[in-house]
């Protein structure tokens, strides 16, 4: 893991080990030492870890590996094509919550975007009942979870900010195996409409 800048090398860190706690039964134990060093070199800097001239050296090092160079960029077919390979069971998150960036809280429910608080806002202002997330439904290679259910129109609401090939199909999977639901799209098209 460490090779020659192996931490374990140093005398500091040799006394820490030998002394008490780092060691199992007074043997050591490989991946408690590696889990407690990197416990301790958590949030620090370069200089705190190896020393000033190291740390000179290290970053001197970093900057010539990394001149010139650019990360990645995806293109929408890439993304759908590396998305594919995480569709249904495959992906860690099947059947599990989602787990957006963005949250904002209304009637202390957290929401995954302003448009869906906007919506919430005028169910309410319309007093409708209405439930976030209610259920998912269970699809052969995806899962869909409406964004609302609203009792008196016994409909099921999705607010859709972007369109990708993923979310075109979870639609159309909803309404070929629950064509008896109603489902209301809010996007772009008429978000204004719910303001």
């Amino acid at each position: 893991m460490f090779g020659d800048n192996n931490p374990t090398k140093r005398e500091e860190v040799k006394a820490k080990l030998r002394s008490n706690h780092w060691t199992k039964n007074g043997k050591w134990s490989k991946e408690e030492i590696y889990k407690k060093l990197s416990a301790w070199q958590k949030n620090k800097s370069y200089e705190e870890k190896y020393g000033k001239e190291r740390a000179i050296k290290m970053k001197e090092n970093l900057s010539k590996t990394m001149k010139g160079k650019k990360g990645k960029r995806h293109t929408k077919k890439s993304i759908e094509k590396i998305r594919k390979h995480k569709i249904g069971k495959n992906n860690p998150n099947y059947g599990g919550k989602c787990h957006a960036r963005k949250r904002i809280r209304y009637k202390n429910i957290m929401f995954r975007s302003s448009w869906e608080v906007t919506v919430a806002k005028w169910l309410d202002k319309k007093k409708y009942i209405w439930k976030y997330e209610p259920k998912r439904f269970y699809f052969k290679d995806c899962t869909y979870l409406p964004n609302f259910y609203v009792e008196e129109l016994d409909s099921y609401i999705e607010v859709k900010g972007w369109w990708d090939e993923i979310s075109k199909k979870k639609i159309e999977l909803f309404k070929k195996y629950h064509p008896n639901k109603n489902l209301i799209i809010i996007d772009k098209s008429n978000i204004n409409e719910y303001k």
